[in-house]
């Protein structure tokens, strides 16, 4: 690989599913190396196998988390990963994805990719301007805005069933209240996805 610096792919996983399998049998190669997050609600024990896959690679499980979709634990997570990572190595690019993500190009057209797009940022940011208003992703502005004015600590708490009823409540509360963590500060709002 002479001067060629590695990759690192990192994933966050609370099920031990043939995509994940499916993502380190494709991307097992010189060029890369797996860091995982198991979230703390499954049995680590079921991953373990996932050492065995992989022939070039090195996998790597990082401290775990109480990982709940769309709460903070989230964004911890992903610290977790990139902390995991940076100690153990220089890697020229950190590729986020979920344990249910599978790559749809082989290893080296991955990896060469990157490293001929060295060093570019690729994280994902919709444009609402040009963003088709039919489309799964679109969002008003208002909605998303309302993302960030309010607070959401049920998110962390409760696990997706149950933010729905006691989130609005919730926020109606912040309404009454004219909760808004956004007054008085020049914040320009972007929406992405968490994995790329």
């Amino acid at each position: 690989m002479e001067d060629r610096k590695k990759q690192a792919i990192l994933i966050l996983a609370h099920r031990n599913t043939l995509a994940l399998k499916s993502t380190i049998e494709l991307l097992d190669s010189q060029y890369f190396d797996f860091f995982l997050l198991i979230d703390k609600k499954s049995r680590i024990q079921d991953f373990f196998d996932l050492k065995k896959i992989s022939k070039s690679s090195t996998i790597h499980f990082s401290e775990r988390k109480n990982v709940h979709w769309g709460g903070f634990s989230m964004v911890e997570a992903m610290f977790a990963l990139l902390e995991c990572a940076r100690d153990t190595g220089y890697y020229s690019y950190f590729h986020f994805l979920s344990g249910d993500d599978m790559p749809i190009k082989d290893n080296e057209i991955v990896f060469n990719f990157f490293e001929n797009s060295y060093p570019q940022n690729f994280i994902d940011i919709l444009d609402f301007e040009n963003v088709n208003k039919n489309s799964y992703f679109y969002e008003t502005s208002e909605v998303i805005e309302e993302r960030v004015k309010y607070y959401y600590p049920h998110m962390d708490i409760l696990n997706r069933k149950g933010t729905n009823f006691i989130g609005k409540k919730l926020i109606y509360l912040q309404k009454l209240l004219k909760v808004n963590r956004l007054k008085n500060r020049e914040i320009e709002i972007f929406k992405g996805s968490s994995m790329v």
